[in-house]
């Protein structure tokens, strides 16, 4: 049961004018939020923080820190979580960050995509206490940089999905990074129809600690969002709707023994409610977390704390979530969709 002290959380800190970072605390077995958690952002008006990571043991903190002036030209923070210290790391030979960062399974280091200035984009992995570069960054197509990614579980491979056109069709295509050699993996298409893609690095998949499936939102920018499922070797081209939520959805998270997966779901796009489902499908289950202007979430490995970044947010008690009316639109494939034949391979970057 959550305590009147985190209930609003309103009585220690105030709402920021921008964008910040804070940690939840979590009840493992429930995902339930109990409470303000180890860390938040105090920072002044004028600095944005977001797409935090945090790290295997809980004990780091990585985000993209920038100015209001100037919110494109970021940095890469590493802050500690036991002792407040912060680490400016430069990636790709640059001070100015603009891209995600992912931790590895070792804990003390950062896989990193991103773009360059003189074009292009860099993957590349640093260590997180040092911010000492460990293998020769691998240049690649800027094209890569707009999808929204995903590490694999093991950390060897960068998924990445990106809507695109297809025979006249809109179509969504899903492909694997080796994140040491840049080598990307033959994509294939999904029956997936999207008439109004989710706009670039939008969070809106995640991958299975297994790594064999993927979940994904289905026009997550749109009213008729819609959480469906595939698996990521491309065996099965064909993927099964969740959860049709009848509002705006982003942020998918996948519980540390596969049984359940956590999204965010807006009537308005300010105020986004994080939820929970079972991984095969069934009813779905608000974890008491309510953010607005929220950006993105992740559960920690014990899936004792969640970090998301926005400008504020509400707690309350947790209980059934009951969505609005299903749209008309359903997530059946599309019979007549190209990606559900036999096609050859798809050409990134045309």
């Amino acid at each position: 049961m959550m305590d009147d002290t985190h209930k609003r959380c309103s009585s220690h800190l105030k709402p920021r004018v921008r964008q910040g970072v804070f940690i939840a605390d979590m009840d493992p077995n429930t995902l339930a939020v109990r409470g303000l958690g180890a860390f938040h952002s105090l920072s002044d008006a004028d600095v944005t923080e977001g797409n935090a990571s945090i790290s295997p043991d809980s004990r780091f903190l990585a985000f993209k820190r920038g100015t209001a002036g100037n919110p494109e030209k970021a940095s890469l923070i590493v802050r500690s979580l036991e002792n407040k210290t912060e680490l400016e790391i430069k990636t790709c030979g640059q001070m100015v960050f603009n891209g995600r960062s992912f931790w590895l399974p070792d804990g003390n280091s950062l896989f990193v995509i991103a773009p360059v200035t003189n074009g292009g984009g860099c993957l590349g992995s640093y260590n997180a206490q040092t911010g000492q570069l460990l293998n020769q960054p691998v240049n690649v197509s800027t094209y890569l940089l707009s999808f929204s990614s995903a590490l694999s579980p093991d950390g060897k491979l960068l998924y990445t999905v990106s809507g695109t056109t297809l025979l006249g069709t809109n179509v969504t295509l899903f492909a694997a990074v080796d994140p040491l050699t840049g080598q990307l993996s033959e994509p294939f298409h999904l029956p997936i129809t999207d008439l109004q893609p989710a706009p670039p690095q939008t969070p809106i998949f995640g991958v299975s600690p297994d790594g064999r499936s993927a979940a994904h939102i289905r026009g997550a920018a749109t009213p008729n969002a819609t959480l469906v499922r595939y698996e990521t070797n491309g065996a099965d081209r064909h993927f099964r709707p969740l959860f049709v939520a009848g509002t705006r959805m982003r942020g998918v998270a996948w519980s540390k023994d596969g049984s359940r997966i956590l999204f965010a779901v807006s009537e308005d796009g300010f105020k986004w409610r994080i939820i929970q489902i079972p991984s095969e499908g069934g009813n779905p289950t608000f974890t008491g977390l309510e953010v607005t202007g929220l950006g993105s979430f992740e559960l920690n490995r014990d899936n004792t704390q969640i970090v998301f970044d926005g400008t504020w947010f509400e707690m309350s008690v947790p209980g059934p979530y009951t969505p609005p009316p299903a749209p008309l639109e359903t997530a059946q494939p599309t019979t007549n969709s190209p990606a559900n034949g036999s096609d050859g391979p798809v050409t990134l970057g045309q």
